[in-house]
């Protein structure tokens, strides 16, 4: 119905971190916001009508005067300044908020109606002075390289939210927002409609009084005015009831969100901040920027029979008295109305001037709710089998209980779109009785030094650094003060010998430190690695030992601690066999344990008595049923009983497990098992 209520949207822009952008240059963020009417196929957008800055004042000085926040009316959209990105790991401050007005008609449930908000980075090269002096006063031209998209399913709620901007996998960066919203008025259409045969309220009221309309069915509809009257002012005490219902739902949400920011800054509200008499109603409705949305479709849409203003129009035959009341009601509403704009005028003011802090309390709220949701699809793993997991994912999946666990808010339509692509996670953690460690970190020193926290990474067979670069990014957004180390060096010799793969990666990352000049001691050091990359990690740990005091976490993906020896798969075997018959690639015979006569000099049994592993704290162990590559109990460093691979009367390669599995009881052990759902062909 062509009642609408009028929302007020504020969006903070606090910082934006690069990850990992692949040019130098300036950039800059435009963002635009709408909902859809699907019936019709039309996007309905927010109309942004005011920008500022947050920055201190010697900050905004320095800014060019052509380079501020600014709003794009012809495509509804704000766009901050410009921001050069020189360095990795830098981040820029932005502190720039822009506001937005939508309006939205009163249907059934419009309420739960989702609001699209589309983040756009763009990107233009730096330019040599010359190029700059003849470009004075022409409008710089960029290009947007990457997007980002997410649902808000409460904004006509009234929301508070924080929304983590990420950019995409080749221009990865991260642009912390927040955004707030609040109802602050309801508009109808201004002119009157005179009650005539098309009249849609007529035809509504027609059905009402149908025993009358059957009578005299030639009656004009003019003589049914009693009847039109008493039913509009029925409906208009309804109205009045649910509107102030919704004003004042809203009020509380406010109220509440002013209390619980003001006690995270520790401040109180400021007296008179939401006192009514402070507050014009009228400078409000005459506010351009309330009608500055779709005003010409807006006059074509026919008022409903609830129309505040036209219910005044048609109910002055009315008694005096129940007009006196509707107009108190009316203007009870309105001053409910202004006191939730008082209110709201209020909420932002902290924003304001508490911007920052209020940002880093709503990302901890999100990261605390995505992990609490992440923790539905992980199960704790008491099964002893591989088919007992397979077949409790495949139960869930058919079971189809992640499509009633909501909507996380907001939500990234790129990952968060469909709660079916997450995997299932069996995990099983393994503490030992007298688990133990020294931690050093209390120690006193006399002078202050910065400890690093490293992050080490290692492809897999035939692979190359951006094999795990997701996963660095990923860490970075987490640890973005931290150093990331991506071993490439042996990305063309993944046949050679394992054993000097490990040292070579050892040496790389000795020279890769020295570069940074870091010097002994770090904070900590993290390994992971993917495949082949597991064992090249193991194999680099005797040239790493003066770090072992400083080792804290193994994490590998799907390698073959136990080599490549036992497995299901014909194909995997004719495969290993042609590599051994025509190549002369040494870590095939190492991963087959075949390359010594004597079983016991083979690299693997070897690798299997150094204790370098007890240096770690955590030993994280990640598998997947699904793995048709590599062997699934090599994966775990474990011994399954329900296979029948052949290796029951190995006593050699028992005897390698078990040496593993019992340097493995001293310390804490994880391991995790992910099963997809797979699309059957």
């Amino acid at each position: 119905m062509p009642l609408r209520a009028v929302y007020d949207i504020f969006l903070h822009l606090d910082m934006f971190k690069n990850i990992d952008l692949l040019k130098r240059g300036l950039y800059q963020v435009r963002i635009n916001l709408y909902y859809e009417i699907p019936e019709i196929g039309t996007k309905i957008y927010a109309a942004p009508y005011f920008v500022g800055n947050l920055q201190k004042m010697n900050d905004i000085y320095n800014l060019e005067a052509s380079n501020i926040p600014i709003i794009m009316e012809d495509e509804y959209t704000f766009c901050s300044r410009n921001f050069p990105i020189v360095y990795s790991s830098e981040t820029s401050n932005l502190s720039e908020y822009a506001q937005f007005r939508i309006e939205v008609e009163m249907i059934n449930n419009f309420q739960n109606i989702p609001l699209f908000i589309t983040f756009y980075l763009y990107y233009r090269e730096f330019e040599s002075k010359a190029e700059n002096n003849n470009k004075i006063g022409q409008k710089l031209s960029f290009v947007e390289i990457e997007s980002s998209k997410f649902i808000l399913y409460n904004l006509f709620q009234g929301c508070s939210n924080y929304i983590p901007a990420i950019f995409g996998e080749f221009f990865y960066s991260l642009l912390d927002c927040t955004i707030h919203s609040s109802l602050v008025q309801f508009i109808a259409k201004k002119n009157y409609i005179e009650i005539n045969e098309e009249n849609e309220v007529c035809k509504i009221v027609k059905t009402i009084a149908e025993p009358e309309v059957k009578k005299h069915p030639n009656r004009k509809m003019s003589k049914y005015q009693s009847i039109i009257n008493q039913e509009l002012l029925k409906n208009s005490k309804n109205l009045q009831t649910e509107l102030n219902a919704i004003v004042k739902k809203f009020s509380i949400f406010i109220n509440k969100l002013i209390k619980k920011y003001s006690s995270i800054i520790n401040k109180k509200p400021e007296k008179n901040m939401t006192d009514p008499a402070l507050y014009s109603l009228n400078d409000f409705e005459n506010s351009a920027a309330l009608h500055a949305f779709d005003q010409k479709e807006f006059n074509k849409v026919s008022l409903p029979k609830q129309s505040i203003k036209r219910l005044e129009h048609l109910l002055s035959n009315s008694n005096h008295k129940s007009k006196n009341k509707e107009n108190q009601k009316e203007n009870n509403l309105e001053s409910s109305l202004a006191k939730l704009y008082m209110d709201y005028q209020a909420l932002i003011k902290i924003i304001i001037n508490n911007s920052h802090t209020i940002t880093r309390y709503q990302s901890s709220k999100y990261s605390e709710f995505c992990g609490n949701r992440i923790k539905d699809y992980i199960f704790d793993d008491h099964y002893s089998k591989r088919e007992e997991r397979m077949q409790l994912a495949e139960n869930f999946w058919k079971s189809k209980n992640y499509r009633f666990w909501g909507n996380i808010n907001p939500t990234e339509i790129k990952l968060f779109d469909n709660l079916s692509d997450f995997p299932l996670i069996f995990e099983k953690s393994e503490i030992p009785k007298f688990y133990y460690f020294q931690d050093n970190s209390s120690n006193i020193q006399t002078i202050p030094q910065k400890k690093h926290k490293l992050f080490v990474f290692c492809h897999g067979f035939k692979g190359s650094l951006y094999d795990l670069n997701l996963l660095k990014n990923n860490l970075a957004l987490l640890f973005f003060d931290s150093m990331f180390f991506l071993s490439a060096i042996d990305e063309n010799e993944c046949e050679s010998d394992i054993h000097k793969m490990g040292e070579k990666m050892a040496k790389d990352l000795m020279k890769y430190l020295d570069d940074k000049g870091v010097n002994f001691p770090l904070l900590e050091i993290n390994f992971f690695g993917h495949s082949l990359g597991g064992l090249v990690i193991r194999a680099a740990l005797p040239f790493l030992e003066k770090f072992k005091d400083v080792m804290n976490s193994l994490v590998t993906f799907g390698t073959p601690h136990l080599g490549m020896k036992y497995h299901n798969s014909k194909l995997l075997s004719a495969g290993m066999w042609i590599l051994k018959k025509f190549t002369n690639w040494n870590c095939i015979d190492q991963l087959r344990i075949t390359d010594n006569p004597n079983y016991k000099e083979c690299f693997l049994y070897k690798l299997s008595h150094s204790e370098n592993l007890l240096w770690f704290k955590n030993i994280i162990l990640v598998s997947s049923s699904q793995d048709s590559f590599v062997p699934y109990d090599s994966t775990r460093i474990e011994i399954s009983s329900s296979t029948n691979l052949g290796y029951e009367n190995d006593l050699e390669y028992l005897d390698m497990a078990q040496n593993l599995n019992n340097i493995l009881k001293k310390i804490k052990v994880v391991r995790l098992d992910v099963n997809f759902k797979l699309q059957k062909k």
